[in-house]
């Protein structure tokens, strides 16, 4: 038995898989990233899997054997039922299309486009791959399956670098091209699912090199406009660097000092780590910093010595903050 094989044998003795698999009437795959997060090795908390025909009979025919209620999701026609059972959470998803290789290529990223059929079972545990994510998750590329996929769903151009950041991967050229050609549909999903793609990607350790990307191909200042004037804004004889610059830099050096504490900060290391380790902070202390100059350029002035002064620039910024957090719909926490 590979160790695939093994993995997937496990997975599928977990109570909440054996439930559906069993509701089931048909066929029923692993789906998109948590086949990707399968052969990667990493721990499955969070499932999707796909399915034919009636799929809140086999929803509710599960959860009754789990002793769970199924909660229904989304909107029509993407409506995903979710069972929570033993610290696991799964969501039971519609085939989008006649059969699963359809499904995959309309999704996001090659990496994401895989599946495996649980039931009926294989032997030998074939992965379906039409799009090559195995190849591109071997040679650590994230890559769009199509630009009609990305006009479908523009939230899409962000999950680029989203996953990029995550699963240290790097964006291939013509996805990078697709970015600058579509950036300005970025502002069309609700700000509910922006807000979730930016703290995951701000979430990763490492994520200034997918910031950086986002601004280099004109996603971030789109997403976030009230950053636009932050380029070329001059600090003065204190600052080699202007405000936009200067943003990046400290967040550089913030994640250099997230990742050891101990050694930046000694005195201090223990509580860092600490608040560090609860949900979304790293996250958020990284968006508080690439907000935390956007009052300068509003309020720069220069004195007749050619001295440059930013008064006030911090209770215009606090202003500009509040107004990206509302379309975020971040909480008032």
């Amino acid at each position: 038995m590979t160790d695939l094989e093994a993995r997937l044998d496990e997975l599928k003795r977990q109570p909440a898989v054996s439930a559906v698999v069993q509701a089931a009437g048909g066929p029923v795959y692993l789906v998109g990233g948590s086949v990707r997060d399968l052969l990667l090795g990493g721990r499955l908390q969070d499932l999707d899997l796909a399915a034919f025909g009636p799929l809140e009979e086999t929803a509710e025919r599960a959860a009754d054997v789990l002793g769970v209620r199924a909660v229904l999701l989304g909107k029509e026609p993407k409506l995903v039922f979710r069972l929570s059972h033993s610290g696991l959470i799964l969501d039971l998803c519609p085939l989008d299309g006649p059969d699963i290789e359809t499904d995959l290529r309309r999704r996001d990223l090659t990496v994401n486009a895989l599946a495996v059929r649980l039931h009926p079972s294989q032997s030998p545990v074939r992965v379906i791959d039409p799009c090559g994510g195995l190849r591109d998750l071997e040679q650590k590329k994230a890559r769009f399956i199509s630009e009609t996929n990305v006009l479908a769903d523009p939230l899409r151009l962000l999950r680029l670098f989203r996953f990029s950041a995550v699963l240290d991967l790097i964006p291939d050229t013509e996805s990078l091209a697709l970015v600058r050609k579509h950036a300005s549909l970025i502002v069309r999903p609700a700000g509910e699912r922006i807000r979730e793609e930016l703290l995951k990607l701000l979430g990763a350790a490492r994520s200034l090199g997918a910031v950086e990307a986002m601004l280099e191909h004109g996603l971030l200042e789109t997403l976030i406009p009230e950053m636009a004037d932050l380029r070329g804004c001059g600090q003065g004889e204190f600052h080699h660097l202007d405000v936009l610059d200067h943003t990046m830099t400290a967040l550089a050096c913030l994640e250099e000092t997230m990742a050891g504490p101990e050694e930046a900060l000694p005195e201090f290391a223990a509580p860092i780590q600490d608040w560090l380790s609860r949900p979304r902070h790293p996250a958020v202390l990284k968006l508080a910093l690439l907000l935390h100059d956007l009052g300068k350029p509003g309020a720069r002035t220069v004195d007749q010595d050619g001295l440059v002064h930013f008064y006030g620039h911090e209770t215009a910024g606090e202003e500009l903050a509040a107004r990206i957090a509302a379309r975020f719909k971040l909480s008032a926490a």
